[in-house]
């Protein structure tokens, strides 16, 4: 069933991303990262990324980062973050 993965505060090694990928995997759920942009900020790359989920994209969950595990974990962390959203995901209502 989802939603029985427990989401705790992030550290080093559990971040924000890795927390979503374990709770895709233990509910068989892919998990898959879209490139929205790249954009170039006084020489530096800032990429801007959103998860689809079971093939639903959850374009609002807008992460942005230098590098894309960055940008990944700034959208898995508002993902998270934001009560119902894993299960309208999974509905198809992300």
């Amino acid at each position: 069933m989802a939603g029985a993965y427990q989401f705790q505060s992030p550290t080093q090694y559990l971040t924000y991303h890795a927390q979503l990928q374990e709770w895709a995997d233990r509910n068989h759920v892919l998990l898959e990262w879209q490139l929205l942009q790249t954009e170039y900020v006084n020489g530096v790359s800032v990429h801007s990324v959103y998860p689809s989920i079971a093939g639903n994209r959850v374009t609002w969950a807008v992460g942005r980062g230098r590098q894309m595990k960055h940008a990944k974990d700034a959208s898995a962390e508002v993902l998270i973050n934001t009560p119902g959203a894993l299960s309208q995901a999974l509905n198809g209502r992300g």
